[in-house]
C-alpha cells in the first residue's frame, strides 16, 4: 500500500497546486495556460459544479472554498512530509490520522453534493470516480495506521 499512498500523495501535488488551488486562487493570481486549460478541459468534460466557477475566475461556494483553502494550507505540506514519512519508513501516526480524518471529513459533503446534483448519470458517474478516489485512498490510510498502532500496541501489551 505504501507505493499506493506515494504515488497518490506525489500526484496530488500538482493537482491542488494548478487545478484545484484555482477556486480559491483563480480570481486572485493568473495561473499558466496550461493549468487553465486542463480545467477547463476538465470542467467541459464533466460538468463539475465546484469547479466550474474558476474557469470563469469567479469564487466558488463559500463552503467549497473553504474546503480548498484547507487543501492548501493544510493538505500540501502534509503531502510532503507524508511522502518523507512513508519514503523513510517513518511512522508519524499521529500526522496520518489527522491528514486522514480531515480528508474524509471533507469528501463527505462533495460526494453528496455529486449525489444531488441533477446532470446526466454519465455525467455524475464521471465526478464520482474522479472524486471517489481522494476519499478511499486516504480511508485505507487511516484503516492501516490504525492497524498499524493496533498491533504495535499488542506487542507492547505482550512485552510487559
Amino acid at each position: 500500500m505504501d507505493t499506493v499512498f506515494l504515488i497518490f500523495f506525489a500526484t496530488h501535488i500538482p493537482i491542488t497546486l494548478f487545478v484545484d488551488a484555482q477556486a480559491v486562487l483563480g480570481p486572485i493570481i493568473e495561473y499558466p495556460s496550461f493549468a487553465r486549460n486542463a480545467l477547463k478541459w476538465w470542467c467541459d468534460f464533466s460538468l463539475d459544479p465546484l469547479m466550474i466557477h474558476a474557469t470563469r475566475r469567479k469564487p466558488s461556494d463559500p463552503w467549497f472554498h473553504y474546503i480548498v483553502v484547507a487543501e492548501i494550507l493544510f493538505q500540501i505540506p502534509c503531502f510532503f512530509v507524508l511522502i518523507h514519512a512513508i519514503w523513510h519508513k517513518k511512522k508519524y501516526y499521529a500526522l496520518k490520522l489527522i491528514y486522514s480524518s480531515h480528508v474524509c471529513t471533507t469528501l463527505i459533503p462533495i460526494l453528496g453534493e455529486i449525489y444531488e446534483l441533477s446532470i446526466p448519470d454519465d455525467k455524475k458517474l464521471v465526478l464520482f470516480a474522479a472524486y471517489l478516489p481522494y476519499f478511499v485512498i486516504p480511508f485505507l490510510l487511516l484503516l492501516q495506521t490504525l492497524q498499524k498502532m493496533r498491533v504495535e500496541n499488542a506487542a507492547k501489551q505482550k512485552r510487559e
